[in-house]
């Protein structure tokens, strides 16, 4: 965890100079173009000069490139450059080969945090695509300096590798060498590697050393033995006179040769044998970052010492004596949560500043200390112990945090954030309640808020707990006040408000918003019930309600409870409709409709029909269905129920009418005389069957005959005697009874002249087959006489006159065509019982009258 910097840094850029002569031109080597200063320039090329090379010597050890790494100058900023020495093609004015050498000066604060070494600066400044040999950088303006890409931060385990690699023992001598002041040459009795190798070499021994040393350090890849230079380690064939020698082949280290260089160097193996590994120790060093920290042998010793001082002061705080000052000088020198390369270490420091910050006796300076090393890491650490906190109810130490996160810039605020991730995941309802008194006072820009909004799982549940509050003012209007300002056009916590008893619009595009959270529906229903928001439920909320009850189809008591808890509730006709539904689907009943008249109110209907074929109750249609027949039929059911059935199934699933036409059939069986009552269309009446649309065709007959004057009116209305005769008959054949029959024919019998019912009961008499039938002869003469209205006196004379016209027509019919036997008797099917009850109205009467 490194301190995050209180405002952005500039884009990094580094000055550079071209060191060289230009083509054909006779000429010293000069600075041609650059960003610095031309003093400082020619400064810092001759400190970096070791010789001057006669070409490139592929596979020798003076091969080029030379790479040279320098320090500023003492008086100037601590700063790390890189200069690199090439062969070219072109010549100068006497045809000497031009060697141009390209520096670039980086700044301390830009390569120090990323501990950029020699292998990171070459590979830097061969990233640039700098090769022109009279100017600078390409896309780099003379006197500009030029931009730097972010630079990766330093592997030090990827460095503590090198070392094991050249080993310990070697590297450890050759860097506390250099504490010495002296210069320390590389050499090899074989080959030396490759430029690019030494550099490896370089960074390895470098990385025994607190990194600050490389600001004043001095580093070459070659320098010639017979050329004095100033460098203080560098590779060569040989060491000169004064120099010390360190051999890679064989492996002989360099010995130091003052009392602080042994001192170090003694303290870099007392380390190891302590258990410190590699890693650890170089880790620790490339920390060791502030140059004027570390400007001697004493002082490298000394950070080096340093590297056991967080573990002291860890276990310090662990054993509950911990102190602020020491905390504080490990972050301070020994650079930041860097120091400490264990992560649980970082966490006992972070929450012992938290802690200091909370409630300490001196939590100003900890409230300091802490806002200072704020980082990511340290968000976490104290966002975990802030969680159990909220649990049980107390804000004391988060909102101290709070206050001291305030100080930072507003991207780095996100310790609330972090709570909300851990204290939503949670089922503490009173942890859910805490958090809500805390985003209740948080800025509109906390991205908390934007996390909960976002993310249903997380904000719903919170919007329950606000809803939730037992005293003083609803949480969750103070939770609506902060989050609808905040909320795009379509939000899953409309719907939830609106449950919750806001006054809030709800859309379709919020429902499906909040119905895309699986336990959305759930939430919903459970906050509407907990305030009792029933019009809304059965209102804007119906398609989240349908799809909840839809899902409980299957032994589940919660839509029976809640319909319990919504009785009695004031509700319009639309609501009244989906209350059905529901109660359709839980207990089987329809509570509103089967109270009221056939149709039923225009915006029940539209409702009833919208919800039943709705996507949100499909998975339950089929039982929707089934409770509708049921709740409809049976014994109790009446006319005022069977005629609601068919207006339902007609108004939301005609596909049922052939599943109800058997119950209507049933209960016709045992009622026949509900069949006008019912008012069946053409359709339902076909599929009712049987002798229903007999009877309403004879209906309709007697109906159209009853209007008419004459017999062509009579014709022409299709309802003449005959036609209506053949439909009684039919009306029978289909199983209509007498009385059905009769009242069907009712308005056609009392309209007629006694001459056509004469003729309606002569052709009835002639067609019937059945002996049975022969009774509804007798019935309807039993009707016209003694209930129909019809004067008996005129019925018996008009029967008398069609009885003389019949015995006149038998009397010549037997002169004409004599019988060749003995006249056959009457038949014995029961006609002749009736033709003696007609013949007794003629009783008194001579026969002679009669023929």
């Amino acid at each position: 965890m490194q301190p995050t910097p209180n405002r952005p840094a500039p884009p990094p850029a580094a000055d550079w100079a071209l060191f060289s002569k230009v083509p054909g031109r006779t000429m010293d080597y000069d600075i041609l173009a650059g960003s610095l200063p031309a003093e400082e320039a020619v400064w810092l090329v001759r400190a970096g000069l070791t010789g001057q090379p006669d070409g490139p010597a592929e596979g020798q050890p003076e091969e080029l490139p030379w790479f040279t790494f320098v320090g500023g100058p003492p008086e100037q900023p601590a700063s790390f450059t890189v200069s690199a020495m090439s062969w070219s093609d072109a010549r100068d004015g006497t045809g000497q080969v031009i060697a141009p050498s390209r520096l670039l000066r980086l700044p301390w604060p830009v390569v120090a945090p990323a501990t950029l070494g020699c292998r990171g600066a070459v590979a830097l400044l061969d990233g640039l695509g700098w090769h022109q040999l009279t100017a600078g950088p390409p896309g780099t303006h003379d006197g500009q300096p030029t931009p730097l890409p972010d630079l990766p931060a330093g592997r030090p385990e990827a460095m503590a590798g090198l070392v094991e690699e050249l080993g310990f023992d070697w590297v450890a001598g050759t860097a506390a060498a250099l504490l010495d002041g002296a210069q320390v040459v590389v050499t090899s009795a074989g080959r030396l590697p490759s430029p690019y190798q030494r550099l490896a070499v370089a960074d390895a021994i470098c990385a025994l050393l607190p990194y600050a040393q490389r600001a004043r350090l001095s580093i070459a890849t070659w320098a010639n033995h017979r050329v004095p230079h100033t460098i203080r380690l560098s590779f060569a064939a040989r060491a000169a006179a004064n120099q010390t020698e360190a051999s890679l082949e064989p492996r002989t280290p360099a010995v130091p040769g003052t009392a602080e260089g042994r001192a170090y160097l003694e303290t870099l193996h007392r380390l190891r044998d302590k258990g410190f590994t590699v890693a650890q120790m170089v880790g620790h060093l490339a920390q060791q970052r502030d140059p004027a920290l570390c400007p001697d042998a004493v002082a490298a010793r000394l950070a080096l010492l340093n590297v056991d001082l967080p573990a002291a002061v860890h276990e310090e705080i662990r054993a509950g004596t911990g102190v602020l000052d020491r905390v504080r000088w490990v972050l301070d020198h020994l650079g930041g949560w860097s120091a400490l390369p264990d992560p649980a270490m970082r966490r006992t420091y972070g929450l012992f500043l938290g802690e200091q910050a909370a409630g300490g006796p001196r939590r100003d300076d900890a409230a300091t200390t802490l806002a200072l090393f704020w980082s990511p890491e340290l968000v976490g650490h104290l966002a975990d112990r802030a969680a159990p906190d909220l649990a049980a109810g107390s804000l004391t130490r988060i909102q101290a945090w709070l206050a001291v996160e305030a100080t930072r810039p507003a991207p780095q605020r996100t310790l609330l954030t972090e709570v909300t991730h851990r204290v939503t995941g949670r089922e503490s309802v009173r942890a859910r309640q805490a958090l809500i008194d805390l985003l209740v006072v948080a800025d509109a820009a906390d991205p908390a808020h934007r996390l909960l909004l976002d993310d249903p799982t997380r904000g719903g549940p919170l919007v329950l707990a606000a809803a939730a509050t037992e005293t003083g003012p609803p949480r969750i209007n103070l939770l609506a006040d902060q989050w609808q300002p905040l909320l795009p056009a379509a939000h899953w916590l409309r719907p939830l408000l609106l449950a919750a008893g806001r006054a809030v619009p709800v859309s379709a595009a919020d429902l499906a918003e909040l119905r895309s959270w699986p336990a959305g529906p759930d939430e919903l229903v459970a906050l509407a019930r907990g305030s009792r928001a029933w019009p809304a439920l059965f209102g804007p909320l119906w398609p989240v309600l349908a799809d909840w009850a839809a899902r409980r189809t299957s032994g589940s008591g919660e839509p029976r409870a809640l319909l319990a808890e919504a009785a009695g509730t004031r509700l319009d006709e639309t609501a009244l409709a989906r209350y059905d539904l529901v109660n359709l689907l839980a207990t089987g009943t329809l509570p509103y409709a089967t109270g009221q008249a056939v149709p039923l109110p225009a915006a029940y209907q539209a409702s009833f029909r919208a919800g039943w074929t709705g996507p949100e109750l499909a998975p339950a249609r089929r039982l929707l269905g089934i409770s509708l027949i049921r709740a409809l039929t049976g014994e109790a059911a009446g006319v005022a129920h069977l005629r609601l059935l068919t207006h339902l199934v007609d108004l939301a699933e005609p596909d049922l009418r052939r599943e109800t036409a058997p119950h209507l059939r049933a209960h016709l069986r045992q009622h026949s005389v509900d069949w006008r009552r019912l008012d069946l269309t053409d359709e339902w009446a076909l599929l009712v069957g049987g002798w229903v649309p007999a009877i309403r065709a004879l209906a309709e007959l007697s109906r159209r005959g009853a209007d008419a004057g004459t017999l062509t009116e009579l014709r022409g209305r299709g309802a003449d005697t005959e036609t209506v005769a053949i439909a009684c008959l039919d009306a029978l054949a289909a199983g209509a009874t007498q009385e059905d029959v009769l009242e069907a024919l009712g308005p056609w019998l009392h309209r007629r002249h006694p001459d056509q019912l004469a003729d309606l009961q002569l052709l009835l008499l002639f067609r019937m087959r059945e002996p049975a039938n022969w009774q509804f002869a007798e019935r309807l003469l039993w009707h016209l006489t003694a209930r129909g209205g019809v004067d008996p006196t005129a019925l018996v004379t008009t029967l008398r006159e069609r009885n003389r016209l019949v015995s006149w027509l038998a009397t010549r019919a037997t002169e004409l065509h004599p019988p060749a036997g003995p006249h056959p008797p009457e038949p014995g099917d029961g006609r002749s019982g009736l033709v003696s009850r007609i013949n007794s109205m003629f009783r008194g009467q001579p026969n002679g009258q009669d023929s």
